[in-house]
């Protein structure tokens, strides 16, 4: 359905279709909260979250593609459909990334254990992550969108402006668009204000929001 939505990149001349990666974890590996915390951010029509599994569609360098993440206690699997399959290393990488799989649990934990009002925290749930992003741009207009706003109405709102703009969502469409058709997706003077000057700088390269 997120595919759907957000229809196929041209494929001509590149080598495009679905992957199956398994992920290794560091242990010990807290897969409950981290589903939570996917969940309770979901952005209806870009990502879902069912039982242990997390997809959404993701905006690539060469071309649109969808992933779906299933979170084992001891592995992380992932099923990628890619436009171009040189967007594979990419696209892992900020599955890897979301999902902090890199982090060192233990070293953390041992650390945060010291404090008294962390350490018990830390030992009725051991390996925590801090779950990050997989587009850095997407992650900073969605942060506009949803000031002062209930999650439902930002999730109303981004729909409206990638109806408008596009799946891809380029942040050079952004800054061309005018006022009263980013008003009528729901972005008010003052946020179309941070999210031109936001865009401005993307495009300049004063700004790199994936490193």
């Amino acid at each position: 359905e997120l595919r759907a939505r957000h229809g196929r990149a041209p494929r001509d001349h590149v080598a495009s279709g679905r992957i199956a990666v398994r992920l290794g974890v560091r242990h010990p590996f807290a897969v409950q909260p981290l589903l939570e915390f996917l969940a309770a951010h979901v952005l209806p029509g870009v990502e879902a979250v069912h039982d242990r599994t997390y997809a959404r569609a993701l905006r690539l360098p060469h071309g649109l593609g969808a992933i779906a993440v299933t979170l084992h206690d001891d592995r992380v699997d992932a099923e990628l459909e890619l436009a171009d399959f040189r967007d594979a290393a990419v696209a892992i990488s900020r599955i890897r990334r979301m999902l902090d799989l890199d982090a060192d649990p233990v070293a953390i934990d041992e650390v945060l254990a010291g404090d008294p009002a962390l350490g018990p925290l830390v030992a009725a749930t051991p390996g925590l992550r801090v779950p990050s992003h997989v587009d850095g741009f997407e992650l900073a207009v969605r942060t506009i969108v949803g000031q002062q706003v209930s999650v439902a109405a930002a999730a109303s709102v981004w729909n409206k402006l990638e109806d408008h703009l596009g799946a891809e969502m380029a942040p050079d469409k952004l800054i061309a668009s005018d006022f009263d058709s980013l008003r009528a997706c729901g972005l008010s003077r003052q946020k179309q204000g941070y999210a031109r000057s936001l865009c401005q700088l993307v495009c300049a390269g004063e700004l790199d929001l994936e490193n």
